[in-house]
């Protein structure tokens, strides 16, 4: 529950609509859960010889960038890794 006067007022708007002002606060707050609003967006990156990161390409699949990534970690021999859109490491892919 938010304890400002706008906070207040829109929970009694969110009451009079019918919404659990907790619900909408959290999703205010965090945003929607996964998968709610599509699919984010899957950057690939590949380790050098030095240990850096280089970004390589995004796609809107994470099916297709998994399948890319593995195909290119196999044929370059260098580690690859799939980040979504936060930079939360979704997958680690070695050759």
């Amino acid at each position: 529950m938010l304890r400002s006067k706008e906070g207040r007022l829109l929970n009694q708007q969110l009451r009079s609509i019918g919404k659990d002002p907790s619900a909408e606060v959290h999703v205010a707050l965090n945003g929607p859960g996964p998968g709610v609003l599509g699919t984010s967006a899957q950057s690939t990156e590949y380790q050098d010889q030095f240990g850096r990161w280089h970004h390589y390409q995004t796609k809107q699949n994470q099916a297709d960038a998994n399948r890319v990534a593995q195909r290119r970690a196999e044929s370059t021999g260098k580690r690859h890794r799939l980040v979504d859109g936060d930079g939360r490491l979704m997958d680690l892919l070695s050759p």
